[in-house]
């Protein structure tokens, strides 16, 4: 019968075979992301503009990190 590995061992590469630097520059901009997105919140509507454009920068750059991920993982 076969074992499986533990879920919490990791290798060389990270999980899912993804190199550990690519999921920390992914998670740094999640937070990132998050934290821009609590901000717009607590602004007044008329106050939310630069925010809001910083929000969707911050957005668009985690999309690169996502496309970086899955041309890497198609190699």
């Amino acid at each position: 019968m076969a074992t499986r590995g533990s879920p919490a061992e990791k290798t060389d590469e990270g999980l899912m075979d993804i190199p550990q630097g690519y999921w920390e520059e992914l998670l740094e901009e999640m937070d990132t992301f998050k934290s821009l997105y609590r901000k717009a919140q607590a602004l007044p509507p008329e106050k939310r503009e630069k925010t809001q454009e910083a929000l969707l920068s911050s957005l668009i750059h985690l999309l690169g990190h996502l496309r970086v991920i899955y041309d890497e993982a198609k190699v």
